[in-house]
């Protein structure tokens, strides 16, 4: 047999036939380097796709720049290796070709740098993607100043913030007030247990204000009520509640007594803690009622 012989498909491997001492089933398990079931693959393959099969020596293949077509097959006589065209590859850029498995099985990728990483073409082939695993991250490594464990820092209860280029870093309390501008204190209070109206005193600490000093009373509304007998000698002390002696007052009668208020010609002249005293140039025959305001 011709080494540079094409035949068809057909009756190279006709099962029955013969070609000198080998059967055609011998010749394609030599040439294929596959069972008997592989074989039928083959020949399968060739009655439905109307293939032809074309057997070179390797140094034949490897001088012959011509292109399969799709699914004829090439063959080397001399290794038993089979390789299946696709139309566009010479027999020596084409993969094996695997009968047992002809489904996304890569025995080989031509052209390929020995150490790089493969990629996946348009068309579905597999070709050398000029990569090679250390051109791509490293499984463990850092984003800024966190760790490859996620971790940043070493101190606790720290405040990440980021810098003028984008990097993370951890400040304290202290170094995020400085930061903020807020005001540094020696001390501080857990909770104000301060009563009434509280005064700061401009550094940070608080007291309570008190009354009169700090700030003015609210004004208390009552009444109080002079009664005849209570006049002695043209004056009459009454309680009242809240007065003393620097605060201010304003005292009037009650519209049903402002008649005999002022024919008595009655008005406070003394105040003292919680009392006022009032005079009169006529002793009133009925009692008088009077509003006092407290004004602090």
């Amino acid at each position: 047999m011709s080494s540079t012989s094409e035949y068809a498909a057909l009756m190279l491997f006709d099962p029955l036939g013969s070609d000198g001492d080998m059967t055609g089933s011998t010749f394609v398990e030599n040439l294929a380097g596959a069972t008997s079931t592989s074989n039928m693959q083959i020949i399968d393959a060739f009655l439905k796709q109307k293939a032809s099969f074309i057997v070179k020596t390797s140094a034949e293949w490897a001088a012959d720049t011509t292109v399969l077509r799709a699914n004829d097959f090439g063959g080397a006589s001399d290794t038993g290796e089979v390789r299946r065209g696709d139309g566009v590859h010479t027999w020596e850029e084409l993969s094996t070709f695997d009968p047992g498995n002809v489904s996304g099985k890569i025995d080989k990728v031509p052209s390929a740098t020995s150490g790089n990483l493969a990629s996946l073409t348009t068309d579905g082939n597999v070709a050398d993607s000029g990569k090679k695993a250390a051109d791509f991250a490293v499984e463990n490594h850092t984003h800024g100043s966190i760790t490859n464990d996620g971790k940043i820092g070493t101190v606790a209860d720290q405040v990440v913030v980021t810098g003028t280029d984008g990097m993370l870093s951890t400040k304290s309390a202290a170094d995020m007030r400085t930061l903020l501008d807020v005001p540094q204190s020696a001390t501080k209070q857990d909770k104000i247990t301060i009563s009434g109206i509280v005064k700061g005193d401009g550094s940070g600490a608080l007291s309570a204000a008190q009354t009169g000093v700090d700030y003015a009373a609210p004004a208390i509304s009552t009444t109080a009520t002079l009664t005849v007998a209570g006049w002695s000698d043209k004056s009459q002390t009454v309680t009242v509640t809240g007065v003393t002696t620097t605060n201010n007052i304003l005292v009037m009668p009650q519209n049903t007594s402002s008649e005999d208020y002022y024919t008595a010609v009655v008005e406070a002249i003394a105040q003292a803690t919680d009392s006022l005293t009032f005079v009169c140039e006529t002793v009133p025959t009925v009692a008088l009622i009077v509003d006092i305001i407290i004004l602090g």
